[in-house]
């Protein structure tokens, strides 16, 4: 059984590259052409590039973030009715959060509606038009969140981000191939490295991660992964029910998406059935060969 300091390890260290390769030369508002790190106390203006010394702080606390980003939800128990993840990772949420406060976005009229001048929370009383309150509060939110900035790559390349779902979606692509080229570099055996088969982020900005001995053990349960999420059903129906319902799809387009999520366990084997045409094809000439060998017309001639 793999240690589960290891595999903490071996994940924040995958964490840490990763965020290093996307953000390693800091993070710039949309609006502003010049790169800044979150220990920067002044506005935007540091000029291009950043001095290695503020680079080198800036990757010291991307690799802060990695760290304890990791988590088990369900405690290393192989129960298929826990979360259908092995790992969430947190490091995108937390990063675009920070980043956020650095620019000076992170709080809110709304967040200071309910709180008094000595910092004590009043309570909340309601009124005739609190629904038209919470429409109007939830859009600001929104446009709150709405927020854009762009990462800069340690190779300079600029990636505008505007929410935390897009920075773990961008953060789970390039912790899949860093995972995928420190399994095949590591001079460990393949026992003592975890492999996962689908690593995706949910709506929140929080990275799901799948290994494969939970993914199997999940199918042999009788579940279904959604293509459009992170979640698992029961069966069948169970699935292209909850496509119909949460992603607003066609019903023919959840039952075939459902089926095919039951006939890629299938398994066909090509091979053996090729090599069996192939005897036979050689039988047949081989056949072919000695009847025309005893024909009498050749053999007077």
């Amino acid at each position: 059984m793999i240690d589960r300091l290891a595999i903490e390890d071996q994940l924040t260290s995958a964490v840490s590259a990763s965020l290093i390769r996307i953000a390693g030369s800091g993070f710039q508002s949309s609006s502003s052409s010049s790169p800044r790190t979150d220990n920067d106390t002044s506005t935007i203006s540091t000029p291009l590039p950043l001095s290695s010394q503020q680079q080198q702080k800036w990757k010291e606390q991307l690799q802060r973030i990695s760290q304890g980003s990791i988590s088990f939800p369900n405690n290393n128990e192989s129960d298929v009715d826990g979360k259908p993840h092995d790992v969430e990772c947190r490091a995108a949420l937390s990063l675009f959060h920070i980043i956020r406060n650095s620019l000076g976005k992170g709080a809110t009229n709304n967040n200071k509606k309910n709180v008094d001048n000595d910092g004590k929370k009043q309570k909340r009383q309601k009124k005739k038009n609190q629904t038209a309150n919470n429409n109007n509060n939830n859009s600001n939110a929104s446009n709150a969140n709405g927020l854009s900035f762009e990462l800069i790559s340690e190779l300079g390349t600029q990636r505008q981000i505007s929410s935390a779902t897009s920075l773990a979606h961008l953060l789970s692509l390039e912790l899949e191939k860093e995972l995928l080229s420190s399994s095949s570099s590591t001079s460990l055996s393949k026992s003592d490295i975890i492999q996962f088969c689908d690593i995706r982020s949910n709506e929140s900005g929080i990275i799901h991660m799948v290994s494969n001995k939970r993914s199997n053990k999940l199918h042999q349960a009788g579940k279904l992964p959604c293509s459009h999420c992170v979640r698992w059903f029961k069966g069948q129906k169970g699935l292209w029910w909850h496509q119909l319902q949460a992603h607003n799809i066609t019903y023919a387009s959840a039952t075939e998406s459902a089926a095919d999520a039951v006939n890629c366990l299938a398994v066909v084997v090509f091979q053996e059935v090729v090599q069996r045409s192939v005897l036979v094809t050689e039988s047949a000439v081989d056949d072919d060969d000695d009847d025309a060998v005893l024909e009498p017309s050749l053999v007077e001639n």
